[in-house]
């Protein structure tokens, strides 16, 4: 809890990314042209075909993104990937809501919010953690650089080890998601009557 306290200010400011990223999705999806709406509304059963038989298989991405974001928080002025990248997937996961409520309706959000939770939440809860720690990487190094003090070393070997920590936990997530992602998406689009 005083982690979550000292680090307040940085939550908020990633949280607001994500929620600018999740509204720009969606605003994105309204501007689209009435051509592009009605590829997918007139195709209804295809995109349910497609939402059953989707493997859910992030591993690889997730696994380079992250190890390419954690070199990047090397630096402070390359943290910005990490914010492109978190605003990125609230981007997308704006627009897939807004494609499944043209498409499907009250049901389509019930099923983006269910989809959402069970597959989105726990890898962005991870995420902004992973983020937190690479900005207080950025800062460690800048400051070791400034200062030189030798302290600084402890710290920036314990946000490492963290920040590889919590990949490790995404790519596990990501493979139980390999493995069962398609049964929990039939039982999802079965609770919601897509």
């Amino acid at each position: 809890m005083n982690y979550l306290k000292r680090n307040k200010n940085i939550i908020i400011f990633l949280s607001i990314i994500l929620v600018i990223g999740l509204g720009c999705g969606i605003i994105l999806g309204i501007y689209q042209s009435s051509s592009f709406k009605y590829l997918f509304t007139d195709n209804k059963l295809v995109i349910k075909d497609m939402l059953l038989n989707n493997d859910v298989n992030n591993i690889l991405p997730h696994l380079l993104t992250l190890l390419f974001l954690l070199i990047s928080n090397s630096l402070v002025i390359t943290y910005l990937f990490s914010i492109i990248y978190l605003f990125y997937n609230g981007l997308a996961i704006g627009f897939n809501i807004y494609l499944l409520t043209i498409i499907y309706g009250f049901k389509g959000i019930l099923f983006s919010i269910l989809y959402n939770i069970v597959f989105k939440l726990i890898f962005i809860s991870l995420l902004l953690f992973f983020l937190i720690k690479g900005l207080l990487i950025s800062k460690q190094i800048y400051l070791y650089f400034i200062s030189n003090k030798l302290s600084l070393k402890k710290y920036l070997k314990k946000n490492y080890l963290v920040s590889l920590s919590i990949i490790l936990l995404i790519c596990i997530i990501d493979v139980i998601f390999k493995y069962n992602g398609i049964h929990v998406t039939k039982y999802l689009i079965g609770i919601c009557g897509l």
